[in-house]
């Protein structure tokens, strides 16, 4: 099974930052990045408004010019083709070309899920089927298993030895490694030493971020002249991999549970999740909760005994609370 268009190494938009912008200024951003070249965009239904926006910026562009991914959450064969319904109604789309399935760990899809995602494919509805996850495990699982045709994983230069193996075995296996968060949930400031290094991992699928014009021209630029890996550009990713490699929780959580009930996978990333997330989300009374029982971390240091990754979690955890802390006053809301 091969993506027309998609060539070896090209990177393409993720749209989920477009939710935080209107629909006009969105779908703007997409039709920026068409024009400068990309011909891949991945929007989600994680966050509302992301499929209209890609839409909306493609429109009037031959579909066969550009390829979509999107992901949904689905635990059965309804709920599945409910979302891919709704995906391809808000995308303005006969078919997507790579639907990823999130939330689900290999070993508990059920049969009439599978038979479902299946379908979908012998329809043509979907070209190719993919496991969207933050776990190392599944990740492998979907590489290895012989039924995904595609992974979406974060991964970036910061990432740890065991993951940048799943990006090499994909390439043996033939399936498509898509990476998200390339540039660490924004730890990482080069966007040309991000590119260099997973260009030299394997037949890896960058997905950018971008919420301005100019990361679009940047990310198009590059795209087009891809960096080449100069000792200077080598000695500025090794600095970046020393400054933050410990900052980087993948939200597998291995940590869990918190003895005093702390979500650690969301305090620990909440910085990056209020960052990509539209304006205004999480301000709700539930994540509020959340982040005033994050504060009460007491310092057992459970989480960081459990953390593969050898992260100071506690740290992170405090640095989630403050970073929330300045998206909500950003907010104008009070939570504490």
């Amino acid at each position: 099974m091969t993506l027309k268009g998609l060539r070896r190494g090209k990177g393409g938009l993720d749209c989920k930052r477009l939710g935080r912008l209107d629909e006009r200024e969105g779908a703007a951003l997409v039709r920026r990045a068409y024009d400068r070249g990309i011909r891949l965009f991945a929007a989600t239904r994680e966050y509302s408004g992301t499929e209209e926006r890609a839409a909306r910026g493609l429109e009037g562009i031959g579909r066969s010019e550009y390829l979509l991914l999107t992901d949904v959450r689905a635990s059965d064969a309804e709920s599945f083709r409910r979302s891919l319904d709704e995906s391809l109604r808000a995308l303005g789309t006969e078919y997507v070309d790579v639907l990823c399935l999130r939330g689900v760990r290999p070993e508990d899809i059920s049969d009439g899920l599978r038979e479902a995602m299946s379908e979908a494919k012998r329809s043509r509805r979907v070209r190719a089927i993919g496991l969207a996850s933050d776990s190392v495990e599944s990740a492998r699982e979907a590489v290895c298993g012989g039924f995904f045709d595609a992974v979406l994983y974060p991964l970036n230069s910061l990432s740890a030895p065991e993951e940048l193996e799943i990006a090499a075995l994909a390439e043996e296996c033939g399936v498509y490694f898509f990476a998200s968060m390339p540039m660490a949930g924004g730890l990482l400031r080069s966007a040309a030493g991000a590119m260099a290094f997973l260009r030299g991992v394997g037949n890896v699928h960058p997905l950018w971020g971008a919420e301005y014009p100019w990361q679009i021209d940047e990310t198009a630029a590059l795209e087009r002249r891809p960096p080449r890996s100069t000792k200077l550009l080598r000695e500025r990713i090794e600095g970046e991999r020393e400054m933050s490699a410990g900052l980087l929780c993948r939200g597998c959580g291995e940590c869990m549970p918190c003895p005093v009930g702390i979500d650690i996978p969301f305090a620990a990333r909440a910085g990056y999740i209020v960052h990509i997330a539209p304006r205004g989300a999480y301000t709700d009374a539930e994540t509020r909760g959340k982040m005033r029982l994050a504060t009460k971390c007491v310092g057992c240091g459970y989480c960081a005994d459990r953390c593969r990754f050898g992260l100071n979690v506690r740290g992170l955890i405090r640095r989630g609370v403050n970073e929330y802390r300045e998206y909500m006053w950003e907010q104008g809301e009070e939570w504490e």
